[in-house]
C-alpha cells in the first residue's frame, strides 16, 4: 500500500509512497524511524543515508547497490546493510542512474 493506504489498483496509488503501520513504528530504533521516515516518501527510490562519514544502503535497496557497485552484501536475517565512504558518492550516484534507478541522498 501507499503512504494513503491505497493498494496497486487503486487509480490514486502512489508507487513513490509506501504505508508504515503504527505498530511497525513503535518496534523501531530512532535511527530506523529517521531512515523509514524518509524511504517511505520515497519508496521508488534508491536511498543513499548518510552515516558520518559514509553512505549507508539498507534492505531492498542494498541489494541493488551490491549488484551494481560491487560492494558486498553480508548475509542478515533481518535486514541487508552496505555502505561505502563518502568520497565514493557521486561515481555510485551515477553508476546508479545510468541504469535507470532514481537516487535520494538523505543527509
Amino acid at each position: 500500500m501507499d503512504a494513503e493506504e491505497h493498494r496497486p489498483d487503486h487509480p490514486d496509488y502512489d508507487p513513490s509512497t509506501v504505508f508504515i503501520p503504527k505498530s511497525e513504528w513503535q518496534k523501531m530504533t530512532p535511527g530506523m524511524k529517521r531512515f523509514w521516515l524518509s524511504k517511505s516518501k520515497n519508496f521508488d527510490s534508491v536511498l543513499l543515508y548518510r552515516w558520518a562519514r559514509w553512505f549507508v544502503v539498507y534492505y531492498q535497496d542494498a541489494a541493488i547497490c551490491g549488484k551494481y557497485m560491487d560492494l558486498i552484501v553480508p548475509p542478515r536475517q533481518t535486514m541487508h546493510i552496505v555502505g561505502f565512504p563518502e568520497d565514493m558518492l557521486q561515481t555510485n550516484i551515477k553508476v546508479l542512474t545510468q541504469r535507470g534507478y532514481k537516487v535520494a541522498v538523505c543527509e
